[in-house]
């Protein structure tokens, strides 16, 4: 993993940390564990959309793409993102 996606893992992994009152580790199973919820899901799409400039498509809501703070850093990475 570069830095750049260092830098992007880091910044997905403290807002899903932020929305757990904890850290997050990278690859902690957060909504198939059922501790984050699909109202969350909406609001890290949202943010995912406004700080990276990335438009994410429904059919991409996927656990395989969103469920740990990697996957989601993964998927972002692949369309542009930075952080």
């Amino acid at each position: 993993m570069n830095e750049a996606s260092e830098d992007l893992l880091a910044e997905v992994t403290d807002w899903y940390g932020g929305r757990l009152a904890r850290p997050c580790g990278a690859d902690e199973r957060l909504f198939s564990s059922g501790r984050l919820d699909s109202l969350t899901l909406m609001e890290m799409v949202a943010w995912a959309e406004t700080a990276h400039g990335v438009v994410i498509a429904p059919e991409d809501l996927s656990l395989a793409n969103f469920d740990t703070a990697r996957q989601l850093a993964a998927y972002l990475s692949g369309r542009g993102a930075s952080a």
